[in-house]
C-alpha cells in the first residue's frame, strides 16, 4: 500500500523541461539586436483578419505566436497571417541562446467598423466614436450602431429640454418678481416723480427767502 501511495505522488509531480543552458553572452547580444525589431499591423478586408509583419528578426531568432513557431526569411522578416479581429496577439521573440524572451509585442486587434463612412453615420462623423473611428473596441452591427446614435440623440434632446426649462424658469422668476414688486416699484417711482419737483421748488423758495 505504501508503494502504491508513493507511485501516485510521483505521478502528481509535474515533469519540468529545462531549456538548454543559457548562453549569457549570446543573450546579451540578442537583446541588443532585438531593440531594432519593429512590426506593422495591417487589416485585410477580404479575409476580415489581420496580418502582422515583423522586421529586423535575425536568423538566430524566431517568433512564437499562439504556440506556433515562425522563423525569418532571407530579408529578416516574419509574417504572421490570419490573426482574428477582437483578439490580443502576444508575440514573443526568442534567440538561439537557450535563454528567455528577448522581446515581446502585445497587439490589440480592434474590430473593423463597416459603418465608418456609410450613410448610417452621415452627420455623426464628428459626434460619436462609432462613426468617427474606422476600428472600434466593440464589434459594430446595424442594431448596435443605431442604438448608439439613438442614445446620442436622446442625450441631445434631454440637454435641449433642460436648457428650455431653464429659460422658462428664468422667465417665470422675472414674471413673478414683476407681479410681486412691479406695482410697488411703479408707485414709488410715480411718487418720487411728483414730490421731487415740489421739494425742489420748496427748497428754491427757502434759499430766496420767499
Amino acid at each position: 500500500m505504501k508503494r502504491v501511495f508513493i507511485f501516485i505522488v510521483l505521478l502528481m509531480i509535474p515533469v519540468i523541461y529545462l531549456n538548454a543552458e543559457c548562453d549569457y553572452d549570446k543573450h546579451a547580444s540578442n537583446i541588443e539586436l532585438a531593440k531594432n525589431i519593429t512590426y506593422d499591423n495591417t487589416y485585410s478586408k477580404s479575409l476580415r483578419k489581420y496580418n502582422i509583419t515583423i522586421y529586423n528578426v535575425f536568423n538566430n531568432m524566431y517568433a512564437m505566436y499562439n504556440k506556433n513557431k515562425f522563423t525569418p526569411n532571407s530579408e529578416n522578416i516574419i509574417t504572421i497571417s490570419g490573426v482574428p479581429q477582437g483578439s490580443t496577439a502576444v508575440i514573443n521573440i526568442y534567440g538561439n541562446d537557450g535563454c528567455e524572451i528577448v522581446k515581446q509585442f502585445t497587439i490589440e486587434e480592434l474590430y473593423y467598423n463597416e459603418y465608418y463612412g456609410s450613410n448610417v453615420c452621415l452627420g455623426y462623423e464628428n459626434k460619436i466614436t462609432a462613426c468617427s473611428s474606422q476600428f472600434t473596441v466593440d464589434q459594430m452591427d446595424e442594431d448596435k450602431i443605431k442604438e448608439i446614435i439613438d442614445n446620442y440623440n436622446n442625450i441631445i434632446d434631454d440637454n435641449k429640454k433642460e436648457e428650455d426649462e431653464e429659460e422658462v424658469s428664468l422667465f417665470d422668476k422675472v414674471k413673478d418678481f414683476f407681479f410681486a414688486w412691479g406695482l410697488k416699484i411703479l408707485l414709488f417711482v410715480l411718487t418720487c416723480a411728483l414730490f421731487i419737483p415740489l421739494y425742489n421748488e420748496k427748497l428754491r423758495r427757502m434759499k430766496h427767502g420767499i
